[in-house]
């Protein structure tokens, strides 16, 4: 009786595992289905499309391509910031040169399904004058109340080497020649 009930088991444990092909140690119960005009981003974390963004952004200064650039906003920022445009030539004439390295990129995501949030950052970007950067962004990933507000809302350009040079406590980030924003960045 004792060998009947753990074959039994056995068999039930068995056929409880194959009735999925998904890897357990995935979590695919945050995943972001996206149209076919991103069709990278399809099934894939919010944090994991918050990261492609980020090294999108990365990679437009990286060839100074500002009309790139400029299709990662939302349309809200497109439509209502007069300054979008002058606003990313700044910011690429901002980074004193050529970029020839920098950490990983990294992004984050919260939120509700009808309203989540995505940012992102990359930290030691260094020019070939030496000159350290960091650059982030923030925007929403759905807003379901405003779709006009999908995409990035702005991106925020901090010179490291310039900043070092005023007192933790006179919030270098605001001193004159220290960071250049893009679209709307608080």
């Amino acid at each position: 009786m004792k060998k009947i009930f753990c074959i039994f088991i056995a068999f039930l444990l068995l056929s409880l595992s194959s009735c999925t092909d998904a890897d357990p140690t995935s979590d695919t119960s945050n995943t972001t289905p996206t149209s076919d005009a991103s069709s990278s981003h399809k099934n894939q974390p919010p944090a994991g499309v918050a990261k492609d963004y980020m090294s999108q952004i990365l990679n437009f200064f990286e060839n100074d391509d500002k009309n790139s650039l400029k299709e990662l906003m939302s349309d809200y920022i497109i439509e209502n910031d007069t300054e979008l445009d002058n606003e990313i030539e700044a910011a690429l004439d901002f980074i004193d040169g050529k970029i020839v390295s920098y950490d990983d990129p990294m992004g984050d995501a919260m939120g509700s399904h009808e309203k989540k949030v995505i940012s992102g950052r990359v930290l030691n970007i260094i020019t070939e004058h030496g000159t350290e950067y960091n650059i982030s962004f923030a925007g929403w990933l759905t807003y379901d109340a405003d779709e006009s507000r999908i995409g990035v809302e702005g991106i925020r350009v901090v010179n490291v080497t310039e900043r070092s040079k005023y007192p933790p406590e006179a919030n270098g980030d605001k001193s004159p020649g220290c960071r250049v924003k893009i679209g709307h960045f608080e």
